[in-house]
């Protein structure tokens, strides 16, 4: 595969922010070329892709905002949707079943900027900030 040939050096670094669910099985039919952050706040759901990740994987229990401070998290029926964020439910009752955005429970915790993060966690994460701080500086 012509995508396998290309990344064979360089994989693609695949950055999962609320990653519950884990990485999306698809990424390995496109190619096995691939490293992923994965950051994930509710602790339960950071064991279980932590116990599920591969060697290609870096799983992060952390909530990212723009500042370091305390947060509720809302835990959404539908595990997926939880977030810092409460539901907008006259946006969401616009669409398909806005029951799996309700609430069922809330959880303290610290949330942090990326860069702190990235910066806390650096022997493990080796070239990613690096990486991440290129794509910044490129993009934006």
């Amino acid at each position: 595969m012509l995508v396998d040939i290309l990344l064979e050096d360089n994989p693609l670094v695949i950055i999962d922010v609320g990653a519950s669910g884990g990485i999306d099985s698809r990424w390995s039919d496109f190619t096995c070329h691939y490293k992923t952050v994965l950051f994930e706040p509710d602790k339960a759901e950071y064991q279980r892709i932590k116990s599920n990740a591969g060697n290609n994987s870096i799983v992060l229990q952390t909530a990212l905002l723009d500042m370091k401070k305390e947060t509720d998290f809302h835990i959404c029926k539908k595990q997926e949707l939880s977030s810092v964020y409460l539901p907008n439910f006259k946006v969401i009752n616009n669409y398909y079943n806005p029951g799996r955005f309700e609430v069922i429970n809330k959880i303290r915790l610290t949330a942090d900027k990326l860069d702190n993060v990235l910066k806390k966690n650096i022997n493990v994460l080796g070239l990613i900030l690096e990486i991440i701080q290129l794509f910044f500086k490129q993009h934006c």
